[in-house]
Parts: C-alpha cells; structure tokens; sequence
C-alpha cells in the first residue's frame, strides 16, 4: 500500500510542468496588469511570479525536483541563472538553478523547521560578469505533507457529581498538530472510543460532556476513557493517537438511610445509668459516609431511651435514665429512621424499611438490703439494765426475691 503522504505529493507533482509559468521575466514594455505579481514589477520590463511550492519529506530518490522556471529576453549563450539567499550557502545548497533557469530542490525539506525560504534571481553575463538585469526577491513554501500524528502531552484526571444533567462539562482534553495548523493536515477532531452512553465530546473542541444523567456512583465510581485524536478529517490517510480519560464520580446524598431487619432484642442490666449504649440498630445507606445524614425517632418511652448515629451512621440505643426491674422488666417500642435532604426520588425507593420494633429486656441485679431509715435514736437510763432491747432497726430486700435480712 502506497503511504497516504507519498499519494499526496504523486498528485501534486502532477503540477511541476506547469510551475515555470510561475516565475516570468517578461521583455513587454510598458505592462500595466500586475495583479498576479503581488510585490515587484518595473515599468520597462517585469518579474512576474507567484510564490513557488515545494513539498516536504520528498524521498532522496526523488531529487532533485524542479519547482520553477526563469526566463528573461536576455537570455543567451553568454548568460546564467543564478540564485542566492536562504537555502543557499554555495556547499549544502538546498535550492539551484540550472544554466536553463529551472529550478529545482536538491535536498529533503521539513516545513515544520522552516515554512518558507527568500531567495534572489539573478541574470548574469558569463564574460563580464555583470548583471544583465536588477535582481528579483521570489519565496519558496514549502507545502505541507502529513507527516505527524496529533500528540497529547497529558492524560486527564476530572470528576462529576452523579446525577448530573445531560450537557454538564467534565473537562476538555487538547491535542497539537506539527503539521500546517490551516490545512486538513493539521486539523485535529476528537472522538469517544468507549463510554459513550455515558458521556459524549465535542469533535473540534475536545471539551467531555455528560451523555446522560445516568450517573450512579454506587453502580460504577470511575470511567476510564479513551479518546482519539485524528487529523485530516473526512479523508483516508489520516493518523491519529490516543490518550487515557479517568473521571471520577462524585457522591451526593440520594440514597435514604433505611433499616437492615424488621426487629431487634437487646438486654440490659438495671443498674446501668444514662448515656449507656445499649446495642446498635444497623441501617443501610450506600452513600458515602458525608452524605449519611440519618436522625432517629423513639416511638413511646422517649422519656428513657433515645437513639443517635454513631461514628458509622448506624443508630446508637442509648439510656436517658436508669431502669429499675422491680418497676418494669421488659419495653416494647418502635424506632423511626429519616433523612432529610435526600435527592428525590432516592435510589434504593421501593426498598426502604424506615420502622423497626425493639425488644428491650432488664436484667434484674442483686442489690444490698435497705434500711427502712438512714438513723436511728434510742434512749437509755441509767443504772441497772433490767431489759437489754434498747431498740430495733429494720430493713428489706429491695429486689423482686425479697430475701430474709440478718
């Protein structure tokens, strides 16, 4: 298969007959129309031209390669062409003439080092050595070829918060051409390798959007994208590269914080006081810990338990106040979950058991007996002791056993 840069030169060199029409020096006196002759014309006799073309990366094979051709009424036996200026140092000669006035490139030229050379023809007698005629500044440009692939100096890192709108911008990622930025050559599109039914990027811009606000963090928290950047779009014989895309899905609060079973049993002792944990109730909440935002409400016997989230967001069952398991062994209530703020309608909606029953049973504790007073005053006389009971004190057992004090 022909290389697509070689085809594109085949089809221009196609041209190269036609070049020495590009460079004239016309013997015509008194020519007016010089609107094809951009910058120089005299009035006796002109140098008409256009800028000459020469392409790029032509193969040593191929040259020289005539670009152009000088012609001047003067022109005899006894005069030569020359030419001077850039690309020409008289050793490594990028550019000469011929004693014809064709002229031709002699070396392989890179348009990306340098677009354009400003050269001087001359006409000289070969005998006396003088110019036969003023000297004329031409310029050649040099044509672009497809020689360089679009390059990404990066690969990306953005973020999006899930949920978002279809539209919504990720990042813009950006790839540079060497080649002619105002042709085909360097005209780079973009385009979405993987991934596109959740995001979508702008062919000319590179800027990453939002496909459609399809964005779960909890189904799927990174996307890692590849996308392609191409020159010569439309055409065949185009190069491209790729680069790496990571996105990250920010969470937001759209799950609600709901209970993992119907019921729970706790048991607790009747001596521990306020404050005291009794057990947790576990929710389930698949957002991040910044987005567990659950409150917690105690159905009935609010005035001796309450509930709050613990470091995990889980519900802590705690004690207002101590129990007493003479006074009441065992409680019965229901526990509420909510959370406000939640994106609507919430994730995991169908799914949400936000009430549960606890059991709470009070483990009864040997207490010491207690005197039915905290002092006690007995008065004796003096003198002999005829009756040696002075007095009594009393005292119970005040758990539920009731057993015999001594």
């Amino acid at each position: 298969m022909i290389h697509p840069v070689w085809t594109q030169i085949a089809w221009t060199l196609l041209w190269a007959g036609f070049l020495g029409l590009q460079f004239i020096l016309s013997a015509a006196e008194d020519v007016k129309d010089v609107q094809h002759s951009p910058v120089l014309h005299k009035q006796k006799r002109e140098w008409r031209y256009n800028i000459l073309l020469a392409f790029e990366e032509l193969p040593p094979q191929n040259l020289p390669q005539q670009i152009g051709q000088l012609l001047n009424t003067r022109a005899g036996t006894n005069t030569q062409f020359k030419i001077s200026g850039e690309g020409v140092d008289g050793v490594n000669d990028l550019f000469a003439v011929n004693k014809a006035g064709e002229i031709f490139v002699m070396a392989t030229l890179d348009r990306e080092k340098k677009s354009s050379y400003k050269l001087k023809a001359h006409l000289v007698d070969t005998i006396t050595k003088q110019p036969l005629d003023d000297d004329i500044e031409f310029t050649v440009k040099v044509q672009d070829v497809n020689d360089h692939a679009p390059v990404f100096s990066e690969t990306y890192t953005g973020s999006i918060r899930e949920r978002s709108r279809q539209g919504a911008a990720v990042l813009t990622v950006r790839a540079t051409d060497a080649d002619d930025p105002t042709s085909p050559n360097g005209n780079v599109t973009y385009k979405l390798l993987n991934g596109i039914q959740y995001f979508s990027i702008h062919s000319t811009t590179g800027e990453i959007t939002v496909q459609d606000n399809k964005l779960d963090r909890e189904t799927q928290s990174q996307y890692i994208l590849t996308v392609q950047a191409s020159d010569l779009p439309g055409s065949p014989g185009g190069l491209s590269t790729t680069t790496i895309v990571t996105i990250n899905i920010n969470d937001i609060n759209d799950n609600m914080a709901t209970f993992k079973k119907g019921f729970f049993s706790f048991k607790v002792r009747e001596n521990e006081g306020p404050q005291f944990t009794v057990g947790t109730l576990p929710v389930e909440d698949r957002d991040e810990k910044q987005n567990k935002k659950p409150t917690f409400i105690v159905q009935n016997f609010n005035d001796i338990f309450y509930v709050e989230p613990d470091d995990q967001s889980d519900g802590a069952l705690k004690l207002r106040k101590n129990l007493d398991y003479e006074t009441s062994s065992t409680y019965s209530f229901k526990v509420e979950v909510r959370e406000d703020n939640v994106a609507q309608p919430p994730d995991n909606q169908g799914s949400m058991l936000t009430t549960v029953q606890v059991y709470i049973t009070v483990i009864d504790v040997d207490k010491p007996p207690v005197f039915s007073k905290a002092e006690y005053t007995f008065d004796v006389l003096e003198g002999p002791i005829r009756n040696k009971v002075i007095g009594s004190v009393s005292a119970r057992d005040p758990d539920r056993t009731n057993y015999r004090i001594k």
